[in-house]
């Protein structure tokens, strides 16, 4: 047959430590475990940097014996979490005569041994009279659930007691529980608060005082509310995590970059009203560069307006100078604690022809010194883009960036399930055509909203063909890039030099990640066709850097020679090969450019393969890693090749290699009788060739599939 390995260059893997030579973390205990050799003096080192000088303003935890309860709290710093000891957490709400403390954490209440030794019973212990904790892990959907009920009664007047048994009562006659990839299970987890009481305790509450109600309602007056959002806020919790980490532990100047339509601005004002509703910030202003290009001067007079108040702007504030009044403002935002962001930054240098809200370099200087005068202050800076804006860096956020990925697998389907069911289309939740555009779109909301919309009118198959095509009817055609898909790519796109428009439009078949240590190979068989030969391929380099700084792809952070596509962004490339302009060459572009493709993934697929089917274990480890990567594009290379009536076994059989090593039955039939279906096409000539062979090794697997799986009924109609 054919000899693939001696054309791309698959680098091995970094070495991986084996699970045995994981190095463990020694115990919080009062000695170190017996041993010999080095290690109990590394674990005496470990155990000295967790007890002693690592507490800012508290005596460091002294040695002791047996266990003892901790509560892990957020550090102040990045790093490891702060223990504070059962003991510590009871003195300091005794001393500000807090009586009852609710635990919502995993274990709180858990029980080790004979003697009571959770966290709940050392507070009770300590003087706390009443505590509730969880005897073991809680679901999030559980707290929630427990939470809400317990302060509904609350606020309801029931006393304590009466509103923790109606909580639990909801735990128990709601067993449902959200699990991962869109599951509910049902737990019988009304078991898990427990409480400990010294005396009893009641609640009450009063009405407002005139003076508390005018202070209340002020405050309200001033709240930051966020644009309505159309199927909600979701997910993101440890997004938000990451992000507070970031202002609070290393800079309080912060970039949150993303690529379109992962949803940053949504975020951004969440945080802005989550933030301020928990009393983090006091002041939030929200500057979003998509809507105006917002001057130095005009931050700095609507931020001061606001923080002043009219009376005192106007008596003290305005006849200052420029420079006066940037270093008064500075100032007062230095010493106490609000909330600055700007949005869509990206547009600040974005081309002029493209972009109306762009910035002259004077201005954006201008902009960058009132940045760095708030480096290391109270306020909070919040920047959102989808570049990584390097002109701003120096002196404002510096390296402190958060690269903001697509919804987790949770959060993606409470969204896809939100959304099916507006356009009442629940009936689909379970199709694997759905399934398959959720992993496609990656968790990014706005296509999400956008894609599954579709499915008010028509069948899950026929959005996922319009999809993998580039039919453009899919999509909602507003001219906002919030609404469309097509927009928010073309917002990039039309921003990128004409070079790297046509370079970029190579990437069209690909699907989720490309392999840039196999781009040399790609360009190669891309020079092959007339209809490309002319394109600059040695630039590759710089268009990827410009993309990705454009927010169109983004390095994978599990795969350093991969990086990966904004998943609307082949869709975009596809409907523009597929729609050309008037006199327009595209159509024979999309053909060039897929026959290119095809031949590189017979290739590539079958140096894939022969790693898969090694007998050494590194090539076998590195080859089902590269499988799972590359698992869209070689399926789209089989399709395209089955389509053109061509050679097709280099991409399919590292597919089937995979499938039979991940032991998915199911996936390898549906892949043999996928080939088997397109046999019929072929003229008699080829059959009679190598292309007759591989058909008749993809039979035989099929067969092999069926008598596996037991699908005996499928096994006798071969």
């Amino acid at each position: 047959m054919r000899d693939y390995c001696d054309e791309i260059p698959l680098r091995p893997r970094p070495r991986i430590p084996k699970p045995g030579h994981r190095r463990r973390r020694a115990p919080l205990r009062g000695r170190a475990a017996p041993g010999n050799g080095f290690r109990p003096r590394r674990r005496e080192r470990r155990r000295r940097q967790l007890l002693f000088q690592a507490r800012y303003g508290r005596d460091d935890i002294a040695p002791y014996a047996g266990l003892k309860a901790f509560l892990a709290l957020e550090g102040e710093r990045e790093g490891p979490a702060d223990p504070v000891e059962a003991q510590e957490l009871a003195d300091l709400l005794i001393a500000h005569r807090i009586p009852i403390a609710i635990l919502n954490a995993c274990q709180s209440g858990k029980q080790v041994g004979a003697a009571e030794t959770s966290l709940g019973s050392r507070l009770m212990s300590a003087g706390v009279q009443m505590v509730l904790a969880m005897g073991y892990s809680v679901t999030v959907s559980a707290a929630v659930l427990l939470m809400t009920t317990l302060y509904e009664q609350l606020f309801a007047g029931q006393e304590l007691t009466a509103a923790i048994r109606r909580a639990r009562l909801e735990l128990y006659n709601q067993k449902g529980r959200r699990a991962y990839f869109n599951q509910t299970v049902d737990l019988e987890d009304w078991l898990l608060p427990v409480v400990y009481q010294n005396r009893a305790q009641r609640l009450q509450t009063r009405a407002f005082t005139p003076e508390e109600s005018a202070a209340h309602y002020e405050r309200q007056a001033r709240r930051y509310r966020p644009p309505q959002v159309s199927y909600g806020f979701v997910g993101r919790d440890l997004d938000i995590l990451h992000v507070e980490r970031g202002v609070l532990a290393r800079r309080n100047l912060l970039l949150v970059r993303g690529m379109g339509g992962a949803g940053k601005t949504t975020l951004l004002h969440h945080l802005a009203a989550w933030w301020q509703t928990t009393g983090l910030v006091e002041h939030v202003w929200y500057f979003g560069y998509d809507e105006r290009a917002w001057s130095h001067q005009q931050i700095v007079t609507t931020v001061a307006r606001d923080l002043l108040g009219e009376a005192e702007y106007v008596r003290s504030f305005q006849s200052l100078s420029p420079a006066a009044q940037q270093a008064r403002l500075a100032e007062r935002l230095r010493a106490e604690r609000h909330l600055l962001i700007l949005d869509n930054l990206e547009s600040i240098t974005g081309a002029h022809l493209a972009i109306r809200n762009t910035l002259p370099e004077a201005e954006r200087e201008r902009l960058r010194e009132l940045l760095a005068e708030l480096a290391g202050g109270r306020t909070l800076v919040l920047l959102g883009s989808r570049g990584g804006e390097e002109w701003l860096a120096p002196s404002t956020f510096e390296e402190n960036v958060y690269d903001l990925p697509g919804l987790d697998p949770e959060a993606a389907s409470a969204l896809a399930d939100r959304i099916l069911e507006r356009h009442g289309a629940t009936r689909y939740r379970e199709d694997a055509d759905v399934q398959q555009i959720l992993k496609l779109l990656a968790g990014y909301p706005l296509p999400l909203e956008v894609v599954l919309a579709n499915l008010a009118r028509q069948t899950p198959a026929e959005v996922l063909a319009a999809l993998q095509a580039g039919d453009e009817a899919i999509d909602m055609r507003s001219e906002k890039k919030t609404e469309s898909i097509l927009r928010c790519i073309e917002y990039s796109h039309a921003n990128l030099s004409p070079d790297a428009q046509r370079l970029l439009a190579c990437l069209a078949p690909f699907t989720g990640v490309i392999y840039v240590g196999a781009l040399e190979q790609y360009s190669e068989r891309l020079r092959r066709q007339p209809a490309l030969a002319g394109l600059p391929f040695e630039r590759w380099p710089e268009v990827l850097e410009e993309a990705a700084n454009w927010g169109l792809l983004a390095p994978d952070p599990q795969a350093p020679d991969f990086v990966r596509l904004q998943p609307i962004l082949p869709y975009f490339l596809r409907a523009r090969l597929s729609s050309p302009p008037a006199g327009g060459t595209e159509g024979g572009l999309q053909r060039a450019i897929e026959a290119g493709f095809r031949e590189h993934y017979d290739s590539l697929g079958g140096a894939i393969a022969g790693l898969l089917t090694s007998r050494e274990a590194q090539e076998k480890q590195r080859g089902q890693v590269l499988a799972r990567l590359e698992y869209e594009n070689l399926v789209t290379a089989v399709n395209l090749a089955l389509e053109a009536r061509e050679a097709f076994y280099g991409a399919y059989s590292p597919l089937y290699e995979y499938l039979l090593m991940v032991q998915d039955g199911q996936r390898r039939l549906d892949l043999c009788q996928m080939v088997m279906a397109q046999q019929d096409h072929y003229t008699s000539q080829q059959l009679s060739g190598e292309i007759g062979v591989d058909f008749y090794l993809v039979l035989a697997r099929l067969a092999r599939t069926c008598l596996e799986i037991k699908e005996h009924e499928t096994a006798r109609e071969l």
